[in-house]
């Protein structure tokens, strides 16, 4: 879902709660908003490889593109009843950078020349060590 950025406050969230009272009031018993990607990555600093100590800064510290973590957080506001896991698989032998412009991807579906800046920038401090590891 998208919306402008002048939309009211609130907007998304009245859509979501009309459509799952319409939904109810069908007798369909669930309904899903999706996933959150990037969410749930269980960090300890002993056993991270680096490519989820890359998902793990992404997903904590990137603002642009696809805010995962925001994502996350209002997703989280309509108190599901479960989080269904969802698997990102990759091969081991991927660079960093070809999994920064695969998450960019998400977003976009294709390669957008300003985005791809942004995330090679964002690799590069990541590289340089200006991002933490978190837990969630």
């Amino acid at each position: 879902m998208h919306r402008k950025l002048n939309a009211m406050t609130g907007v998304m969230e009245h859509a979501i709660i009309s459509a799952a009272m319409k939904l109810k009031e069908d007798n369909v018993n669930k309904l899903s908003l999706g996933i959150a990607p990037l969410a749930g990555i269980e960090v300890t600093e002993k056993d991270l490889s680096k490519a989820e100590k890359l998902m793990n800064a992404v997903f904590h510290n990137m603002s642009f593109g696809y805010n995962f973590k925001n994502l996350y957080r209002f997703k989280k506001k309509f108190d599901p009843t479960a989080w269904t896991p969802r698997y990102l698989i990759y091969d081991s032998d991927i660079s960093l950078m070809e999994l920064a412009i695969s998450i960019a991807h998400t977003k976009r579906g294709a390669t957008d020349l300003t985005l791809y800046a942004k995330y090679k920038l964002f690799f590069i401090k990541y590289s340089l060590g200006f991002y933490e590891i978190r837990n969630n």
